[in-house]
């Protein structure tokens, strides 16, 4: 692992809110119990605003430009110009804010979640797993090393969580979570690729 693999920026904590609200993910019937919000300088004009949704015992993260804080549809903008090392440094902050959570948490048994979001190219090229998952997975991985975290993964809706080693509960809430996705075929749909609905769901 090189340093340049764990690069990452600085980060503000923005607010610690409660039931401030609604999210499709998981849960969505459910307020979050609490939203922590960071924001990420990545260049001189463009910050990134972090975003960790608390569920009782899962914690889904996402990020978005703050430039389209307002965008109905900010999670999925991309072409912000960011450079692969951007991207990169990015990802490893989110990575960072997740692991210094853990670390001021007395609470061993939270799964930390994220979904890869897909996008038209994944469909043109006819990937199950898009792009913007497997470079996630990479980053999580190259982070949140096997001798400290227990990883899981769901390659065909881009899924993918991470908790601390120390959770022996781990195992019983993604049977738990995966449980919640199959239930609501309609959420879990946004986050397959055309490929995936059609391996796996039988839609032509």
């Amino acid at each position: 692992m090189t340093s340049n693999q764990l690069k990452y920026c600085h980060y503000t904590p923005i607010r610690n809110s409660k039931l401030t609200r609604n999210i499709s993910l998981p849960f969505q019937k459910d307020n979050p119990d609490r939203i922590k919000t960071f924001k990420i300088k990545i260049k001189r004009n463009l910050i990134y605003i972090v975003e960790i949704y608390y569920y009782l015992e899962y914690a889904f993260i996402k990020f978005h430009p703050k430039i389209h804080e307002n965008h109905p549809h900010k999670y999925q903008i991309i072409g912000m110009g960011l450079s692969v090392g951007e991207i990169k440094k990015l990802l490893n902050t989110s990575c960072k804010i997740i692991l210094d959570e853990i670390d001021k948490s007395d609470d061993e048994n939270i799964v930390y979640a994220f979904f890869g979001q897909w996008y038209k190219k994944d469909n043109e090229k006819n990937r199950i797993a898009s792009k913007r998952f497997n470079l996630y997975r990479k980053q999580v991985n190259t982070f949140f090393t096997l001798d400290r975290f227990v990883h899981s993964e769901e390659e065909i809706i881009n899924f993918y969580c991470i908790s601390p080693k120390q959770n022996k509960r781990f195992n019983d809430q993604i049977i738990k979570l995966r449980n919640e996705l199959a239930n609501d075929l309609s959420l879990t749909e946004l986050f397959m690729t055309e490929k995936a609905k059609e391996d796996f769901l039988g839609y032509d």
